[in-house]
């Protein structure tokens, strides 16, 4: 009978990574692995084993074993705590799992290390399945909680007005919340906008975002993929399609009629002559 995983220490190949500043967060390093093929037995990943690479994701249970080299020899390894960014994926090649992990440079940093090593060091992923809630019972846990912390909030107002002689401002009935705008059945403008994003590739999808000032950078997302983006920008500019219905159809600007200075006297009903009135 196979026993159920909850450790896992798998060799890796490193593949590269991509260094960026993230706010609030600062400098981290994107690190692109493959699980290697020639790895030991207690040490080589397979497929069966991704509810253990997934469970200690989900519990912070994921660090690297970074062992840097050093004249050649390896140096014992160092655990630093990472993170799962993303799915994995198969390839054809091997067949190779590849995936990618974030590391911060002040988890580096306090290991000692930098990501230059990584680049020549001998690395593993452990993976340990915490003991952590499930997410359904995280889920339920935080809406009893945030349930009882609203109750007690309209009983304390509900107190607090009687004792100013007001009835409460704070009901149980909710409150209808604002409707975006959608057009209505047939509307022509609305249909031209869809069917020009319906039509555009990627790159026709980002310069319509740029023309109603949106970034389309905003959609640099590890967990998505490529496809997902493409999705949500198309209907992020659905979203604001009278926006971007202006932006296509600008209005013309109104013609204007060259004026010419006339000549001296030319609106006169005689003309100017030369002669002094005076001598009149």
């Amino acid at each position: 009978m196979p026993t159920h995983r909850t450790y896992g220490l798998y060799s890796l190949e490193f593949l590269g990574l991509t260094s960026r500043d993230v706010r609030e967060i600062g400098w981290v390093h994107d690190i692109k692995w493959a699980f290697a093929l020639g790895a030991r037995p207690e040490r080589k990943f397979e497929l069966d084993h991704a509810h253990v690479l997934f469970g200690a994701a989900d519990t912070g249970g994921l660090k690297l074993e970074i062992c840097p080299r050093l004249s050649g020899e390896h140096l014992p390894g160092i655990l630093v705590t990472t993170t799962l960014q993303g799915n994995l994926t198969t390839v054809a090649e091997g067949p190779k799992t590849k995936f990618t992990t974030r590391v911060s440079q002040e988890a580096l940093e306090q290991a000692g290390l930098t990501s230059a090593v990584l680049f020549e060091a001998s690395c593993s992923l452990e993976c340990t399945v915490g003991d952590m809630p499930t997410l359904e019972e995280q889920t339920d846990a935080q809406i009893l909680a945030e349930l009882t912390a609203n109750r007690n909030l309209q009983q304390d107002h509900a107190q607090l007005m009687a004792d100013l002689g007001a009835p409460p401002l704070l009901t149980d009935t909710p409150q209808e919340a604002p409707q975006a705008t959608a057009p209505t059945a047939g509307n022509a403008a609305y249909d031209r906008v869809a069917a020009h994003v319906a039509q555009a590739d990627r790159a026709g999808v980002y310069t319509l975002l740029q023309l109603i000032q949106i970034d389309p950078s905003d959609w640099d997302d590890q967990t998505t993929t490529p496809e997902q983006d493409l999705a949500s920008m198309r209907g992020t500019l659905l979203l604001h399609w009278e926006a971007l219905a202006a932006a296509l159809n600008p209005v013309p600007p109104r013609p204007t009629i060259p004026l010419h200075p006339k000549e001296p006297g030319e609106d006169l009903p005689f003309p100017l002559g030369d002669a002094d009135p005076a001598a009149d």
